[in-house]
């Protein structure tokens, strides 16, 4: 009887962790490999039985898939997603929009990096469309952030409709407009004691960092 009531709290517990992290992980359909057909994407299909096996999100690896609109990239990924969630793994969805909105909320009272932080909480973090839809400002700030953050501590998967060449272009402008911001916020920073220390060192250097 007691072996019975504990198998069944155990089991309510998982049940409970198990939405938990589904409604965390913000996934935008509820797509899994149910409904998927793997003969009709153009994945090679060892890739696809690869990824599925989670492998490479234990190895903190990354996973970017380029593929034209509409063939089945954020369905791919995101029953990637589901499939971590169903064995414990902890997932966060972003689109660009969504880190244009995550910047612009926190830094206001400057909790960026504190957000990034708790997003860090995930083991694998997905960022669904880049190339979609023109990069703001802010959203390229949170998507250099969150991806230099990750590195070698998170998997990251990304789909993208750009080409290869494309995509590495795209990440190279995302992080040249997060060092301009750094840059520029460094600069407002030391203005002031510049001026100072000019006054009284003319050997004084107030150069941002490279």
């Amino acid at each position: 009887m007691l072996r019975s009531l504990l198998g069944e709290e155990l089991a309510r517990r998982e049940r409970s962790a198990f939405a938990t992290r589904r409604k965390a992980a913000s996934f935008p359909t509820g797509k899994t490999f149910e409904a998927w057909d793997q003969k009709a994407s153009s994945i090679p299909a060892p890739t696809q039985s690869a990824l599925r096996t989670l492998e490479w999100v234990r190895r903190r690896e990354n996973v970017v898939v380029c593929r034209p609109s509409g063939t089945g990239k954020t369905f791919f990924l995101e029953a990637i997603g589901q499939a971590a969630v169903e064995v414990g793994i902890k997932v966060a969805w972003f689109v660009l929009e969504d880190l244009g909105v995550l910047v612009r909320r926190h830094r206001a009272d400057d909790t960026v990096t504190r957000a990034v932080g708790r997003i860090l909480r995930s083991e694998l973090i997905v960022f669904d469309d880049i190339g979609l839809l023109p990069v703001s400002l802010d959203a390229a700030e949170g998507l250099y952030r969150l991806v230099d953050a990750a590195y070698e501590r998170r998997s990251v998967a990304v789909s993208s409709n750009l080409h290869q060449v494309k995509a590495h272009t795209f990440g190279r402008t995302c992080a040249r407009r997060h060092l301009k911001l750094t840059r520029s916020s460094w600069r407002a920073g030391q203005d002031r004691q510049c001026r100072q220390r000019r006054q009284g060192d003319r050997r004084h250097s107030c150069r941002a960092p490279r």
